[in-house]
């Protein structure tokens, strides 16, 4: 895929239908570095346009049962010897 076809995959994925611009992210280090952002601390903010609020609560649980079903198998994998007898 050449990198036309890429982000023309990828665009509908972002709420606003366009990838953030380098003055995007200036905007935003301006307002937390000004007087107005003087308030905010100790977060993580995600300058993606939304991308990242759109899909993490799917993505988190899809992670948490994943991470929960190799717990399980793991201690499957424990109770069960599988080594062949000799």
């Amino acid at each position: 895929m050449e990198t036309h076809e890429i982000r023309q995959h990828l665009l509908p994925l972002f709420p606003y239908n366009r990838v953030g611009t380098p003055d995007d992210t200036a905007r935003f280090v301006a307002f937390l570095t000004g007087k107005d952002g003087a308030w905010v601390n100790g977060q993580h903010l995600h300058v993606d346009g939304g991308f990242t609020g759109r899909y993490y609560t799917k993505a988190s649980r899809f992670l948490r049962e994943m991470l929960f079903l190799s717990a399980i198998y793991s201690l499957y994998r424990q109770t069960i010897d599988f080594s062949v007898p000799s």
